[in-house]
């Protein structure tokens, strides 16, 4: 999907800051990304762009429910793009950062165990974290 598709598709208003800032999302699209490194990425490309207007459009985006945010182990808040729309979570690569959705959901007794005992669970997250085929053998950060 290109930046102005996925815009329109979900309503939001395209501008130049928009487009380079869903850009920098969809070029990192298999890892969680803090504001900060996303910021880096634009200014090497757009020099003029505000960190201000970065932390405004990842507050929409997270307000539209169309970002996924985490909070790493040194309480960084990191950020991917929601471009799987149905249920899902996350293996998170410990030292690359890369990210592959999981398409099953193991919570899904809880929720029936939870509804049964009067408990609506209305929301979920779970994130797994550990080494990549990729990364096997390297330390970790």
């Amino acid at each position: 999907m290109d930046t102005i598709s996925f815009l329109k598709k979900h309503d939001i208003k395209v501008t130049k800051q928009r487009l380079e800032i869903i850009g920098v999302f969809l070029k990192f699209r298999d890892k969680f990304i803090s504001a900060e490194n996303i910021y880096a990425e634009l200014i090497s490309t757009k020099p003029g762009i505000n960190i201000s207007t970065l932390y405004r459009n990842i507050d929409m985006l997270d307000k539209k429910n169309l970002l996924h945010k985490i909070i790493n182990d040194k309480g960084c808040g990191l950020y991917s793009l929601i471009l799987i729309e149905e249920h899902h979570h996350h293996i998170i690569c410990e030292i690359c950062g890369s990210t592959t959705p999981i398409d099953y959901c193991p919570l899904k007794g809880i929720k029936e165990k939870l509804a049964n005992s009067g408990f609506e669970l209305t929301s979920h997250k779970l994130e797994l974290y550990g080494i990549c085929k990729n990364c096997s053998g390297k330390k970790s950060k």
